[in-house]
């Protein structure tokens, strides 16, 4: 008897889905974290403050 099982080796493009989704929201978590320190906390926000970190790939457009 065979079974017909995908190849996990198909599955990749999911992986990446899943992981970019996840680091979608690290980056919106910490945006808005900076955001309502600033304006609510009245604390410094060094992440509002001028262009994102490399490592979060995020541009600021006015």
């Amino acid at each position: 008897m065979e079974r017909n099982v995908p190849s996990a080796r198909g599955w990749g493009w999911l992986w990446q889905a899943l992981s970019s989704a996840q680091r979608v929201m690290e980056i919106n978590s910490a945006y808005l974290a900076a955001f309502f320190d600033k304006h609510l906390r009245v604390e410094p926000a060094p992440l509002l403050a001028g262009p994102a970190p490399p490592t979060l790939k995020v541009t600021i457009q006015p």
